[in-house]
């Protein structure tokens, strides 16, 4: 089993994560993946330009290895990757 759970400061390349992880569950049968999007607008309309995350990095990126690995454990699976 593999976990990788990593935060990014600059946009994500969901293709590239994608082909790591294709590389790694080789064999496995099946990816199930998921990538959010952020609207264009929010519900009052206004225009959305960023979204920011205010946290302290190694307590998010703890929070994020912890559900990762819980997550593999719960639903047995053999890679796992939050980024």
């Amino acid at each position: 089993m593999s976990v990788v759970a990593h935060l990014e400061h600059v946009a994500l390349d969901p293709q590239l994560e994608l082909a790591e992880l294709t590389e790694q569950a080789r064999g496995d049968g099946a990816i199930v993946t998921f990538i959010g999007l952020a609207r264009a607008e929010s519900r009052d309309g206004d225009a959305v330009d960023a979204l920011v995350l205010e946290h302290h990095p190694t307590l998010t990126r703890q929070s994020l290895e912890d559900i990762a690995v819980a997550c593999a454990q719960r639903f047995n699976v053999s890679h796992v990757r939050v980024v």
